[in-house]
Parts: structure tokens; sequence; C-alpha cells
């Protein structure tokens, strides 16, 4: 389904305000899940977009924070967003064992990537 800028422009400033965040995208009723972000389309770029606009009532969910960086990586849009968006991970999901432990073997696999003070966070205890 395609709409035009306007529509898009307005469904975006219209979820912006609304009282959801990014996580009722993914729920049942509205279709979609992890694998409509891994391919480059117009529709993940749609969802990445609405993602964007509750960015800041998902702040604090490292849920939004691993979608968001499994986007970027399906994507290969890997820039200073991403390490952002990777340090957000890999602080919020400190309790969480396995995540931590998958994040810091992308890590590891990725040090090129990744700056000083990515290293400094995800190589802490």
């Amino acid at each position: 389904m395609s709409f035009n800028q306007k529509i898009d422009g307005f469904l975006l400033k219209s979820w912006n305000y609304s009282p959801y965040n990014y996580s009722e995208l993914f729920k049942k009723t509205a279709g979609y899940s992890k694998k409509h972000l891994k391919i480059k389309n117009h529709t993940s770029e749609r969802l990445f977009n609405l993602m964007i606009a509750t960015e800041n009532k998902s702040a604090l969910d490292y849920y939004y924070w691993n979608n968001k960086t499994l986007y970027l990586i399906s994507n290969k849009e890997l820039f200073d967003d991403f390490e952002k968006s990777f340090q957000n991970s890999v602080i919020l999901s400190k309790n969480n064992l396995q995540q931590k432990k998958s994040l810091r073997l992308f890590y590891l696999r990725n040090i090129p990537r990744f700056n000083k003070e990515t290293r400094d966070i995800v190589m802490s205890d």
C-alpha cells in the first residue's frame, strides 16, 4: 500500500501525538513483526519512521533500541545513530544476561565500527 507524502507526514505527526509508542506496531492486531524491519522496503522504512516518531516515549525500553539497531544493521545504515542505539541497548539490557551476552558478542565481531566510549560501555561489568 502506498500513500502520498502528505498522508505519510500526517500519519507521523498524529502518531507522535498519540498516547501509543512503537510497541503498538508489533502487536498481533497491527500485524507487524521484527522480520518486517529486516527487509529493506517501503514498509520497513515506514515502520522505522513511526518508531523514530515515538522515540521519546520509548527511551527506557531496551526492546525499542534493539529493534532500532536491528533495522539499522539490516539496512546497512551504520552511522552515529547506530552507535547511540547500540549503546542504549547495552545499557538498558544490563540485567538481561542473555541479551547482554549477545550484544557483547556482536561488539566483539565488529570492533572496528565502534569508538572507545562504546568499548567502555560494553566491556564494563
